[in-house]
């Protein structure tokens, strides 16, 4: 009982102390109260420092006050702090309004267990002062302007800030000065730092305007900022060129070009080498635009010249007026009156001199239309010239300058133009079916002059020329079926005289060769099987549209190709063989019949070379005099037809020619007989009818394998002229003695060789 007692009246204690301390802590926060909600501060406050703003609340000493915030802990340090005995707000630097303008600071009571019993924020406020001058975004600023700018035209803006408040130190713009200083042009500045001017820009008076732009704030005291503006005038045409004079000889002569009778010289305030300085002159008075004049760009002169030819007959004068002006347009400032410059034309005269004319045609071109083949001696045409020139000699003569074909003659005093020769309208000098021919007229001045005519002379064909054939020798490949080749023909003449034309083989070719179609300007010949290899000469009549007719050889090469039209040349070894041995044989023939005429003539005669009739004459020349044979010297040149006939006996008459015993040319004839019946017969015995030399395959004596075929050499053929008899006009007359042994109708009929190809071409043998 007595230990419950105890212990309700320890609790009885405690509750009784409890309730003291509340009482006393209560007690105590009545008495604190906070002093003020904000404080105000100057910036850039001179001091001295710490400067007190004041106290913020009672503090006792049972309680702790804290401020913390921007300014205290936080940036910008250590601008503000708190006396925690006095409560008392100290400031320890300058503050800058245009960069901290308010400063919130938090202030906190707290009891000895650092519990927070109150917190308070508390504004700090910056009061701003005029501490800042206007500014310009840059110190020197540079324009330009033209000479030719009006006034009141605006020309730059130029705009100052101020870091003070805005709309309390607002900014006034001046010009502060100005260089130089002129009279009649001021620069002006509007409220917003707008530049413009008044008055008149001269380029020749000032190049350029230095001017102090200065900006004014509204504080007071007020603060100014400058800049400086450079204007640099650029110069414009506002001095008109005028022209001082000229110089020159004033004088041209006629048909002369590029000579420069004059140079005119002006003069230009303006700035030199610009727009405004350099001239541009002007020709009045140039009927037919004879003369041009140019501006020479280092002296500034006009260099009048003559460009197309002036005519003395058509004047001894020229007069002209030269004005100029400038490249860039004229102006002047309206500001004020000023005299106005203008440029004065200036007249000049120009003095033609005579020189000697050329004669001048009355029609220079003519044209006339004849028929090729025209007789000689046809007048195509007549000039007329005149020369006009009086102190000149007016005689002269007419001379052809061009006639390629030496087609025309021309009379020296009439001009009459006349043909001298046959004109053909397929000519390579003839173009287009026309014929030119220059014409000159030479005078007799000093120099001489030469005028010229031009006659065309259009030529009419005629069907004169016949069809021709592009190619008279082609190659046909030997088959079991029908083959074909082109032919093409031509005529020179031009249509209705020319093609299609129409073809005709002629002779004995039906079942071998035929033409499909035969109309046209190119059809197509076709070999039929029957043909074998060989050379065959076919004769084709092509006619024009007109029925003119013309006889064309056609040769045709049949043979085995190795490629399409290539024919394969390369003989077997047995015909090689065979070949070599009738050619090692006729040697030997030929060389013993040569000994035996050598031992025939007892050594007086050289010894000829001969070939049998069928092979023809070899042309030859002798080096020893001639006789008294006698030969004609023109034989109709006509195809002479041989024809073979049998062996027939001779009666054998010598020629004065032939030296030595008529028996001894009998044997040699004999010879030369056996000779050639020899050859013939070892071609015929190697040579089978149906086949060519080259079908004989050789005999394999060992396989070295097979080799590529050369078609490249295969291809190549000589084709051998055939013989005509008229060569033998071109030999000796000793060579009449082998002729007869070649022809023994010369013996027969007791004639020479150039006798009996007579009468062959004429038809009598």
């Amino acid at each position: 009982m007595r230990t419950a007692i105890i212990v309700f009246l320890l609790l009885i204690l405690q509750s009784v102390g409890l309730f003291s301390t509340a009482l006393a802590e209560a007690l105590i926060r009545h008495k604190r109260s906070w002093i003020i909600a904000y404080f105000q501060i100057e910036e850039e406050h001179p001091g001295p420092y710490p400067i007190e703003l004041g106290a913020v609340a009672e503090v006792d000493a049972y309680h702790v006050l804290k401020v913390y915030g921007k300014g205290v802990d936080e940036e910008p340090r250590h601008v503000f702090d708190i006396d925690r005995k006095t409560g008392i707000v100290n400031v320890y630097k300058k503050i800058d309004y245009e960069t901290h303008k308010k400063f919130l600071l938090i202030f906190e009571i707290n009891n000895k267990t650092s519990h927070v019993e109150t917190r308070l924020a508390i504004d700090i406020v910056v009061k701003n002062i005029n501490d800042n001058s206007p500014q310009f975004p840059e110190n020197t600023f540079t324009i330009t302007v033209n000479e030719s700018t009006h006034q009141g035209t605006y020309l730059t803006t130029v705009t100052a800030t101020d870091r003070d408040e805005p709309g309390i130190f607002l900014e006034n713009y001046r010009i502060a000065s100005q260089v130089p200083k002129s009279q009649d042009m001021e620069f002006l500045i509007g409220s917003h730092g707008q530049i413009s001017f008044r008055g008149c820009l001269n380029y020749q008076e000032v190049e350029k305007y230095t001017i102090v732009v200065e900006a004014e704030d509204h504080g007071k005291p007020s603060l100014t900022g400058t800049c400086t503006v450079t204007i640099q005038i650029e110069d414009q045409n506002n001095h008109l060129p005028f022209i001082t004079g000229y110089t020159g000889i004033g004088r041209v002569k006629e048909n002369v070009i590029n000579s420069a009778p004059f140079r005119i010289h002006v003069e230009d305030k303006d700035k030199r080498n610009s727009a405004a300085w350099r001239a541009k002159y002007s020709v009045h008075g140039d009927d037919g635009e004879h003369f041009r004049i140019e501006t020479d760009p280092e002296t500034n002169d006009g260099i009048l010249s003559v460009i197309k030819p002036l005519d003395f007959e058509k004047g001894m004068q020229r007069k002209l007026s030269i004005s100029v002006m400038n490249e860039a347009l004229y102006f002047t400032c309206t500001s004020e009156e000023r005299d106005r410059i203008e440029s004065q034309p200036k007249n000049v005269t120009i003095i033609v001199e005579d020189v000697n004319d050329p004669p001048e045609f009355l029609g220079a071109l003519k044209e006339v239309f004849v028929e090729e083949n025209i007789a000689t001696g046809y007048l195509l045409e007549r000039f007329t010239a005149v020369d006009r020139d009086v102190m000149f000699s007016n005689e002269f003569v007419y001379k052809i300058g061009k006639d390629p074909a030496c087609w025309v003659t021309v009379d020296p005093k009439t001009c009459e133009i006349r043909t001298a020769k046959i004109m053909d309208r397929e000519s390579r000098f003839v173009v287009n079916g026309t014929y030119t021919v220059i014409v000159h007229a030479v005078d007799e001045g000093n120099p001489r002059m030469t005028g010229t005519a031009t006659l065309k002379i259009h030529l009419k064909d005629q069907n004169d020329n016949v069809p021709q054939l592009s190619e008279n020798m082609m190659q046909l490949c030997l088959s079991d079926e029908a083959n074909v080749v082109n032919i093409t023909a031509y005529d020179l003449d031009g249509d209705p005289y020319s093609g299609p034309f129409h073809f005709e083989l002629l002779g004995d070719v039906k079942g071998r060769w035929r033409l499909d179609p035969s109309f046209g300007t190119s059809v197509k010949l076709v070999k039929e099987s029957l043909v074998c290899t060989g050379k065959h000469r076919l004769f084709l009549r092509i006619s024009d549209q007109q029925g003119l007719p013309s006889l064309q050889n056609l040769s045709v090469t049949v043979c085995h190709c190795i490629a399409p039209n290539t024919c394969h040349r390369v003989m077997s070894a047995a015909t090689r063989a065979g070949l070599f041995g009738v050619i090692f044989a006729a040697i030997f023939l030929l060389l013993a019949s040569l000994l035996l005429i050598l031992s025939i003539t007892r050594g007086k005669q050289k010894a000829k070379e001969v070939l049998d009739s069928e092979f023809g004459l070899l042309p030859s020349r002798t080096e020893e005099l001639g006789d008294d044979c006698e030969v004609p010297n023109s034989i109709a040149r006509k195809p002479i037809r041989r024809q073979v006939k049998p062996p027939r006996k001779v009666n054998y008459k010598p020629n004065k020619c032939l030296k030595g015993n008529p028996e001894q040319n009998v044997a040699i004839f004999k010879i030369q007989k056996t000779l050639g019946i020899s050859i013939s017969k070892k071609i015929c015995s190697i040579q089978d009818s149906k086949n060519e030399l080259s079908d004989y395959d050789p005999h394999v004596y060992a396989d070295e394998g097979s080799r590529p075929p050369t078609p490249d050499l295969d291809s190549l053929s000589i084709s051998e002229p055939e013989f005509d008899p008229e060569q033998l006009l071109d030999l000796g007359p000793c060579f009449n003695s082998l002729a007869a042994i070649s022809w023994p109708e010369l013996v027969t009929h007791n004639i020479s060789a150039a006798t009996y190809v007579s009468n062959v071409s004429s038809g009598q043998i």
